[in-house]
């Protein structure tokens, strides 16, 4: 099972902390229900992806803990 992939197009090579975006953070907090401490891949669109953990979180705001760089899957 793949973990919950979450949006960040402003996150930069050597960033250690994500914001979500409102959008995003009501995502990860009511429809996909992480919590502080879940496992999570964070994508910036530009063909880039890194694993994290979720270190706080609410319905219109979360902050990621960014782990290491990840290759991403493959399309369909």
């Amino acid at each position: 099972m793949s973990l919950p992939r979450f949006f960040t197009p402003d996150l930069h090579e050597g960033d250690r902390i994500a914001r979500l975006s409102a959008t995003e953070s009501r995502h990860l907090a009511a429809a996909r229900r992480v919590g502080v401490g879940g496992a999570v891949t964070l994508f910036d669109g530009r063909g880039h992806e890194w694993l994290g953990r979720v270190l706080s979180t609410s319905r219109n705001a979360a902050t990621v803990e960014i782990g290491d760089p990840v290759d991403p899957a493959a399309e369909p």
